[in-house]
């Protein structure tokens, strides 16, 4: 997830943070087609950010039209909260970012990108395909300043929280 990129004279580090939805791996097994089999009520969960609230209530109208009741909680609050209602089987999806749950969700654990979905499946969670678009982002410094404080990547500027 994490790159380092040099252009020009500067340096900019960046991060690719894909949103999909992740739910209980038990719920929604054909997913939408298993769950309307079963006359499932879905219910889906947003973070407290106009961008969740969004992708949540697409994935709700999405459901809806698959004719399965479907349910929104909206802006339940952070991402720890989602993970924790998720976890709890309050909720049964909600939109994230693999660079949330690598970097936030699953800070305790070394998770690469590409293995996010056996690490959730651990957490009996499933997630579904990228959902077409992702948040990239950059930060940037002179390439002077990063050379002299040692930094490479974002996790670098741990180090350095006096950086404006």
């Amino acid at each position: 997830m994490r790159r380092r990129l040099f252009r020009g004279g500067g340096a900019v580090l960046g991060a690719r943070m894909t949103a999909f939805l992740v739910f209980a791996a038990p719920f929604l097994h054909g997913f939408p087609g298993d769950c309307r089999a079963q006359n499932e009520h879905v219910t889906v969960g947003s973070k407290i950010f106009t961008e969740s609230v969004i992708l949540g209530e697409i994935a709700t109208r999405f459901l809806t039209q698959e004719g399965i009741a479907t349910e929104h909680r909206r802006e339940l609050g952070g991402s720890k909260i989602l993970w924790q209602a998720l976890l709890a089987g309050d909720i049964d999806l909600y939109p994230d970012y693999t660079g949330t749950l690598i970097e936030e969700t699953l800070a305790g654990e070394v998770v690469d990108i590409d293995d996010l979905p056996v690490v959730l499946a651990r957490y009996g969670l499933r997630m579904t395909a990228p959902l077409g678009f992702n948040d990239t982002y950059v930060l940037g410094m002179t390439r002077e300043q990063a050379v002299a404080l040692g930094i490479r990547t974002i996790t670098d500027l741990r180090q350095h929280a006096d950086l404006r």
